[in-house]
């Protein structure tokens, strides 16, 4: 995913886009976006990106739920899968849209935007 985008931000029809300058890009699983079912899972992702601050929801918590309770899917989001690029910092330690075991990955990539 590193790779799409950076080659999405590499773009130079892009370079003026205020997201592309700020470092505000992401990719989304198009798995969360196809239906209507993981289409809410993806907007509650989607929110959590643009609107950090006052979306007071835990994207990951609602994914697993959906895949555990409505799938019956014996699946842990912490171990496998990304659905968002570059991952949102939870907490300390935490991300949300890949495993944490990449925090430290994550944790460096954000430094670098600031």
């Amino acid at each position: 995913m590193k790779k799409a985008l950076d080659a999405f931000l590499s773009r130079p029809e892009y370079a003026n886009l205020t997201a592309v300058k700020d470092g505000h890009v992401y990719i989304i699983n198009g798995n969360l976006r196809n239906d209507a079912t993981k289409g809410l899972i993806g907007a509650a992702y989607l929110a959590k990106i643009f609107h950090p601050d006052i979306v007071d929801l835990d994207p990951e918590e609602l994914h697993q739920v959906y895949l555990h309770k409505f799938l019956g899917l014996d699946y842990d989001l912490n171990s496998h899968g990304v659905f968002i690029y570059p991952p949102l910092i939870k907490v300390q330690g935490e991300l949300e849209g890949v495993p944490d075991r990449y925090y430290e990955m994550a944790e460096d990539a954000s430094a670098k935007k600031s």
